[in-house]
């Protein structure tokens, strides 16, 4: 606007119709508590909207009660704390995604140690059985060593559970 024009204008008619009504009350509000400090938008002739931070205070000038007030364009800043949001929301995702990628890799390591580990004890605990039945009553020190065996087994079964579990407990899935 042109300095002509601007003498013409009411503070409200930089705004928005949207914020006429806040911009109204906000100036009643520095009449009545002495000050104000706000963000809105200005709004050009060409009804580019500018986003501004205006402070407001009460004054008394040739024997009345004016406003004076001063307003910064934030545009910038306003940019600037959009980048910031940008890229928090990134880190947000791509932390999401790492978790992902994590508890994933999880449930693949817990599948292949219960899976493969689990059938190759089984696979070991039945062959020792096996020599347990057909070695018979012939050596006691050898059954006994095969039993222990068996135990060591069956308590290395319990621990892969317990570890496969620990890895990615079964409620997750």
């Amino acid at each position: 606007y042109s300095h002509d024009e601007i003498a013409k204008m009411s503070p409200v008619q930089f705004f928005g119709e949207d914020e006429v009504e806040y911009i109204k009350e906000s100036i009643q509000k520095i009449f009545a508590e002495g000050d104000i400090v706000i963000e809105s938008h200005i709004v050009t002739k060409d009804k580019k909207r500018i986003p501004f931070y205006f402070n407001g205070v009460k004054i008394f000038y040739e024997s009345e009660f004016c406003v004076l007030g001063f307003g910064v364009d934030i545009s910038e800043q306003k940019k600037s704390a959009e980048k910031l949001e940008d890229s928090y929301d990134a880190i947000r995702r791509l932390s999401k995604h790492l978790q992902n990628i994590r508890e994933e890799e999880r449930t693949n390591i817990a599948r292949e140690i219960h899976d493969e580990l689990g059938q190759q004890l089984t696979v070991l605990k039945m062959d020792v059985s096996w020599l347990s039945k057909k070695l018979g009553d012939k050596d006691e020190i050898v059954k006994q060593k095969l039993d222990d065996l068996l135990n060591l087994i069956d308590t290395t079964v319990k621990t892969i559970r317990r570890i496969s579990s620990e890895l990615r407990p079964s409620l997750l899935d």
